[in-house]
């Protein structure tokens, strides 16, 4: 092997790595086993350099490869998180709660969601709707959001459902011919009838793709939900354009001023943070008057946190926006996930999940 055949190899044990990391194997054995067997290759290599180098330089070599495939298999093996990420269908189970997988008859398709509840579950509980963002499983979104919390704390019912290929059709201007307002209603129905919930207590939020979808649901069934959250999103124009809520919709959204994805400020596909706040508090008939306050941070991550509120809306609902400064595409406070690297900062001065849930909780839908 000449020596740019070595770097080739090490480049191609490289691209393993990552085809192992992105791949989604279905078990922690899975990934230990690949990173495992990518370090006997890296060794090899290594050896393989040495009978033509030099024992010194190829052992080195060897070394240096078998002790950094060591690192990453200790890193991945003592890391939940990145073994969440990679097992894209493993639910970190959160204490004091259980879960299921179930389905949803709709258009003629079995339509998958997983439900967090309570270990001892009790009639009337309120229900947390969680829409995962483009690419993502209902199991990677839970993980992410740590949202099993509010099952153990609140006694909620948090339902998580997965788009049809891992896509919301949230444009009412689009092309799409999947009916996910019906599935998600249909959905809302069944939790009220399968899990005994309290019917004026359903909220929805989302997550980028997720968040949007939250909004065309509030736009197109505003009777049947309590409020909504958006992270990481704004309002599409098409959305915009095509929205006619039959009541008021309290609304609470979290936009970071550095997100590479949906620009805070806007452009010709989405609403700007203002304008989607102004929209929603236009529909929930509060004059413009607001306050603005700048939170106190828990870290010295680089993120700040502001919180304006419109302070003058009517009894019943509410709309207020979390500007992260600096902060990315992402769900704020989450633990690094893979999903979201290269996407921006994630802030540890705002844990989303908390947040939206004690903004929704205070609404409430007519009986």
């Amino acid at each position: 092997m000449k020596f740019s055949g070595v770097l080739r190899s090490a480049a191609a044990a490289s691209v393993l790595l990552f085809a192992v990391a992105i791949s989604a194997p279905t078990a922690r054995a899975d990934l230990a086993s690949g990173l495992a067997g990518l370090g006997a290759k890296m060794r090899a290599i290594g050896q393989d350099f040495g009978q033509r180098t030099g024992a010194a330089l190829g052992g080195a070599l060897g070394q240096t490869l078998g002790s950094l495939s060591g690192s990453l298999l200790q890193g991945l093996l003592t890391s939940g998180t990145f073994l969440k990420e990679a097992a894209g269908n493993y639910l970190d189970p959160t204490p004091g709660t259980a879960s299921l997988v179930d389905y949803v008859q709709i258009g003629g398709l079995a339509r998958r969601y997983i439900a967090i509840y309570p270990t001892t579950p009790t009639p009337g509980a309120p229900v947390l709707i969680l829409l995962h963002a483009h690419g993502m499983t209902p199991e990677r979104m839970a993980n992410l959001a740590r949202v099993g919390r509010l099952a153990a704390s609140e006694g909620a019912y948090v339902l998580v459902p997965e788009g049809q290929n891992k896509d919301w059709n949230d444009d009412p201007t689009s092309n799409k011919s999947v009916d996910d307002v019906g599935f998600l209603s249909a959905l809302i129905a069944k939790a009220i009838s399968a899990y005994k919930v309290d019917k004026t207590h359903i909220y929805v939020a989302g997550y980028s793709n997720g968040g949007f979808m939250a909004e065309r649901l509030a736009c197109e069934k505003s009777n049947l939900i309590a409020g909504i959250a958006a992270v990481a999103s704004t309002m599409r124009t098409g959305l915009a354009n095509n929205c006619s809520p039959t009541r008021k919709m309290p609304f609470v959204l979290m936009d970071g001023t550095s997100d590479p994805v949906i620009w805070y400020n806007g452009n010709l596909l989405f609403e700007s943070v203002a304008e989607t706040a102004a929209f929603w508090a236009l529909n929930a008939g509060c004059p413009g008057s607001m306050t603005s306050a700048k939170l106190a941070n828990q870290t010295s991550d680089g993120t700040d946190i502001a919180l304006t509120s419109f302070t003058s809306c009517p009894a019943g609902t509410g709309v207020s926006a979390y500007t992260i400064d600096k902060g990315g595409h992402t769900w704020p406070d989450s633990d690094g996930s893979f999903y979201t690297l290269g996407l921006g900062k994630t802030t540890q001065n705002l844990d989303a999940t908390t947040a939206l849930w004690s903004f929704l909780i205070p609404f409430s839908r007519p009986n």
